[in-house]
């Protein structure tokens, strides 16, 4: 069998390289970011975590489709995705079912797997270590109109850590930030410049699931790592928009990332931040019902690090 990894951004090797690691003894596997590249290897399975598109099925017309997905954030384009693969990976029954009841479907089906890159935090989570300090962890979309980015202002790091001196922040950026937003990487990295109790991940394909057993709160926007830190049961700060309503490319109201901001605690500018970051850490059980929840809603009982596993099974039942 020959299984091509379409790389669309380098980022995908959290969710690619597992499932590639699983198949490789097994099968014929290669890597590509070009269709060109992929089109001469004739695959007759094709593994991608980018929205499957039209190009990849004219490049392979007789392979079969499987898509890991890259965030489970819906911004409009989920539908879409499934509809044009022949196999989607989903990370649970309840996701299936829903989506199913929405009227979402794979070409042919859907597959209960886990989310691939969730077995490196799991892994990672064992292995933490006890630490002197706190950790908060920013990690913003790259959108204008969906990130927290401006409704935090321009210096909310250096007068967080002013309050709170003990406690370290890390900013791991989506990585299209740089081409996006190159603006934003400069601030941040003057702030961390400023101050060595703020901390700028300068490798923006980095996994940010490997960082989240060491983050204490997690404070975000309208990113999917809301939901995978939920495995973690854990403080939830979500920073909203108001820009979001304009944004009717990516905006829905019904879409998880906004329906299910239960899960955190909402604010809308920086000058609330201090206050949610005290709350957080004097009172970290709050919100833990519905934390534990919505987790078990996303990932069903698969916390065990073996969704690359499960892909890899299912791709190989289609020889």
């Amino acid at each position: 069998m020959r299984i091509a990894f379409f790389y669309a951004n380098r980022f995908h090797h959290a969710m690619l390289a597992p499932v590639e690691a699983q198949l490789k003894a097994r099968a014929e596997c290669a890597r590509f970011s070009s269709l060109d590249a992929m089109r001469a290897f004739d695959p007759q399975v094709i593994v991608l975590a980018e929205n499957p598109s039209n190009q990849a099925r004219i490049a392979a017309p007789n392979a079969k489709i499987v898509w890991t997905r890259h965030g489970f954030a819906n911004k409009r384009y989920l539908g879409y995705s499934m509809s044009v693969c022949d196999y989607a990976c989903l990370s649970s029954e309840w996701i299936r079912d829903r989506y199913r009841a929405q009227g979402m479907h794979a070409g042919i089906d859907e597959w209960v797997t886990g989310f691939v890159p969730m077995d490196l935090m799991f892994r990672r989570l064992n292995e933490a270590k006890a630490r002197s300090h706190k950790t908060l962890l920013y990690a913003p979309t790259f959108n204008p109109n969906m990130a927290s980015v401006r409704p935090l202002g321009k210096s909310w790091a250096l007068d967080l850590r002013r309050r709170f001196p003990e406690l370290h922040i890390r900013i791991k950026p989506h990585p299209h930030t740089a081409k996006e937003q190159p603006l934003w990487i400069a601030r941040w990295r003057s702030w961390a410049e400023a101050d060595s109790g703020i901390e700028l991940i300068e490798d923006l394909d980095r996994d940010i699931y490997e960082l989240m057993p060491d983050t204490d709160v997690l404070l975000t926007d309208a990113s999917s790592v809301m939901f995978y830190f939920l495995a973690l049961d854990r403080p939830i700060i979500l920073v909203d928009n108001p820009m979001r309503f304009e944004d009717r490319q990516r905006f829905s109201p019904d879409a998880e990332e906004w329906a299910w901001r239960d899960i955190g605690d909402r604010i809308e500018s920086g000058d609330q931040l201090p206050d949610a970051v005290a709350s957080a850490l004097a009172s970290p059980g709050q919100l833990s019902g519905i934390r534990q929840q919505r987790a078990q809603q996303i990932f069903g009982g698969l916390f065990d690090g073996r969704a690359a596993e499960r892909v890899a099974s299912n791709v190989l039942a289609l020889r």
